[in-house]
C-alpha cells in the first residue's frame, strides 16, 4: 500500500507577485499560509504549524534584525528559512542570508528548483523532528533544556512552571495505558491552547520533559494567568475522564500490589513556578531541582494548585514562605 504524502504547513512572507513561488510548490502537499509581515507570521505562530518559511521579498527588505526578530521566539529557532529573491545588488546582502537563513535562491524562479530545495530541508527537518515527544509533539526535554539555557544566557527576566499530573498512574492502572495517553495529550492540548488566546512573547514556549510532566516558560508577570487557566481547563478536562459517580465521590477504587481494594483521589496538577526574580538562575538543571523541592511539597495537599518560589537565595528559606494559588475541586 502507498503512504501518503505528509502535509507540510509552509509560510510565505512576500509583499509582491508570488506566484512562481506557489508554481513552485505544485508537487508537494501542503498548506500555504501568506503573510505581508514577520510580525503577522509570528502572532499566527502559537495557534498554526509552520514547517518552512519563505521570503519572497527585495533583498534589501531582507535585514539582519528581521532574522533576528523571528528567531528570538523561543518556538520559532528551529523553522528552517529559504529566501527568494532578485539578483541585484546580491553581493552587498549575501552574508546576511548566508548567516541567518538556510538557504536562498535568486529569482526567477524555477519550480523544479524550488521544489528540490523545500523537500530536502523538509527532509533534514524530518529528521529534528526526533526532538519532539513522539505522544504529544511537543518539544522534548532535550530541546526544553536548550531553550531554557538559551534564556538563560539572554539575562533578561522570565518564569518556568514545571506541571506534573498526580494520580495519573493509578488512572492508567483503572483504565488502561491508552485512555491515560489521553490524559497527556488532552495536557498538551490545553497548554497550546492557552498560549493561543494570549499574545504569544519572545520567551513562550512549552514543552513535555517525559511521563507526566510539562514545562511552560513564558514571561513573569503573565505566568500566574497561563498556570491558573491551564488549572481552570484541566478541571474542566477531568469531568470527561471519570464515571459521575467517581465525580461525586472524589476517588476512586483501585487495587493495591497486594491485591487488596484501596481509595485513591482523582487526578490533579501541581504546578512549580520557577523566575529569576529574585534569585540567579545559572543552568537547567538548577531550575529542575527548585521544581523538585516544591513538588514534594505540593503532594502534601489534595487537589491542584500552583506554588511560586519567591526565595532570593539558592538555599532559601521554609515552604511556608511561599504564597500559593489552588483552584477548589467542585
Amino acid at each position: 500500500m502507498r503512504q501518503a504524502k505528509t502535509k507540510h504547513h509552509l509560510w510565505l512572507l512576500s509583499r509582491r507577485n508570488h506566484a512562481e513561488v506557489t508554481q513552485g510548490l505544485s508537487g508537494l502537499v501542503y498548506s500555504l499560509h501568506i503573510e505581508s509581515s514577520i510580525e503577522r507570521i509570528s502572532s499566527k505562530l502559537s495557534r498554526l504549524p509552520c514547517d518552512l518559511l519563505l521570503i519572497n521579498l527585495p533583498l534589501k527588505e531582507v535585514t539582519k534584525e528581521m532574522f533576528v526578530e523571528f528567531r528570538e521566539c523561543l518556538g520559532h529557532k528551529k523553522i528552517p528559512i529559504i529566501v527568494i529573491s532578485s539578483p541585484e545588488d546580491f553581493s552587498l546582502f549575501v552574508h546576511v542570508v548566508n548567516r541567518y537563513a538556510d538557504d536562498y535562491i535568486v529569482s526567477p524562479v524555477r519550480a523544479v528548483e524550488l521544489s528540490a530545495r523545500i523537500e530536502k530541508i523538509l527532509k533534514t527537518k524530518k529528521i529534528s523532528a526526533r526532538s519532539l515527544h513522539s505522544l504529544t509533539h511537543l518539544p522534548n526535554r532535550l530541546w526544553t533544556r536548550d531553550m531554557i539555557e538559551d534564556i538563560i544566557r539572554r539575562n533578561i527576566l522570565f518564569a518556568t512552571a514545571w506541571i506534573d499530573i498526580n494520580g495519573l498512574e493509578t488512572y492508567n492502572e483503572l483504565f488502561g495505558y491508552l485512555q491515560g495517553d489521553d490524559v497527556l495529550r488532552g495536557l498538551a492540548r490545553i497548554i497550546k491552547n492557552t498560549f493561543a488566546k494570549c499574545d504569544r512573547t519572545k520567551s513562550s514556549f512549552c514543552g513535555h520533559l517525559g511521563s507526566d510532566n510539562f514545562v511552560v516558560i513564558d514571561d513573569v508577570n503573565r505566568m500566574d494567568m497561563i498556570c491558573q487557566n491551564i488549572l481552570r481547563e484541566f478541571e474542566i478536562f477531568k469531568t470527561s475522564l471519570y464515571s459521575q459517580k467517581d465525580l461525586e465521590h472524589q476517588y476512586v477504587i483501585s487495587k493495591d500490589r497486594k491485591g487488596e481494594l484501596t481509595l485513591g483521589p482523582l487526578m490533579s496538577l501541581s504546578i512549580a513556578i520557577v523566575t529569576n526574580e529574585k534569585r540567579q538562575i545559572y543552568h537547567f538543571g538548577q531550575i529542575n531541582m527548585i521544581a523538585r523541592q516544591m513538588h514534594k511539597f505540593l503532594l502534601t495537599r489534595s487537589g491542584s494548585h500552583m506554588i511560586k518560589d519567591r526565595r532570593m537565595d539558592f538555599l532559601g528559606s521554609s515552604m511556608n514562605s511561599r504564597r500559593h494559588h489552588s483552584i477548589p475541586i467542585s
